[in-house]
């Protein structure tokens, strides 16, 4: 058995004849699905990993096979896993209002309805503003309010996106905590 280091995330394992019928390999039947084939590939990239001093802890690696008239060629590639992300399941409404005035008056205006809810939040980027109200719906009267100033927006990966990267004016009751000082 003959590892090669390729790159800094890439080996390359070339085993002859011999060496595959005293790992009882057949090319026809390498593949992860075989567990004889597995557990050999998985001793093989150990000792590659080993010899060419790349790690595979936290990554993905793959392997990639080529027949040769007596053996094959083994191609591995260590590489880093994408992030992957999670969202729990929320059902919230965002509305963006474009300036500090529309905000108000909406504000107001709903404080003004009777419309004070504990489950909304207020965020601020860039000059525009973001209520996030953590509930599945709106009152008519409030959802007429809210429409008049702003635009809706109930996509859950949007909602996230602005209470990851916005800055957090108001945790909770932002609607009675501002209107109270506008009436």
């Amino acid at each position: 058995m003959t590892v090669n280091k390729l790159a800094d995330n890439r080996v390359l394992i070339i085993l002859g004849g011999d060496e595959m019928k005293s790992y009882r390999l057949e090319f026809e039947k390498m593949s992860f699905e075989n567990s004889h084939s597995r557990r050999v590939m998985m001793r093989l990239i150990q000792v590659a990993c080993r010899k060419s001093g790349i790690t595979t802890t936290g990554k993905s690696v793959s392997v990639e096979a080529l027949m040769l008239s007596e053996g094959c060629y083994l191609l591995m590639t260590v590489e880093h896993k994408a992030k992957s992300y999670r969202l729990k399941k929320s059902s919230g409404i965002c509305c963006k209002f474009e300036n500090a005035a529309s905000l108000m008056n909406a504000v107001e205006a709903l404080y003004r309805e009777g419309f004070c809810c504990k489950k909304n939040s207020l965020y601020e980027a860039d000059g525009e503003y973001y209520i996030i109200f953590d509930y599945p719906a709106l009152p008519y009267a409030a959802n007429r309010i809210i429409c008049e100033y702003s635009s809706l927006k109930r996509n859950p990966i949007y909602i996230s996106r602005i209470k990851e990267n916005c800055n957090l004016i108001c945790a909770n009751s932002a609607i009675q905590q501002i209107g109270v000082h506008l009436v």
